[in-house]
């Protein structure tokens, strides 16, 4: 059994049709993720690491901040540029993915 969550894994854990060939790496690895903490919970093989990570809310990520709260990183252009940035690509990924009809 592998010790990495890879875009492989994933596709054999959820099959290849729940993610085709084209998938993203970080969209098939969060899928996994999902997959192994609400669906398999205490029987998946990664539990315990799962069990360890942060929740969203604990780490904060300015890519899920409000532009309110966005307003407060403007003497950061390298810090906002990165979060616009991240902001950008999960919207093309979720957009892409929307639009092929494979809403995850």
């Amino acid at each position: 059994m592998s010790l990495v969550l890879t875009k492989k894994s994933a596709r054999k854990a959820l099959g290849k049709d729940a993610l085709p060939s084209g998938t993203n790496e970080n969209l098939a690895i969060a899928c996994q993720r999902i997959h192994e903490k609400y669906v398999l919970s205490d029987k998946s093989f990664f539990a315990p690491y799962i069990g360890v990570l942060p929740e969203v809310e604990e780490v904060n990520p300015t890519f899920s901040w409000s532009d309110d709260d966005l307003k407060f990183l403007e003497g950061s252009p390298v810090i906002l540029l990165a979060t616009r940035s991240m902001q950008n690509k999960l919207k093309s990924e979720y957009d892409i993915d929307c639009w092929a009809g494979r809403m995850v």
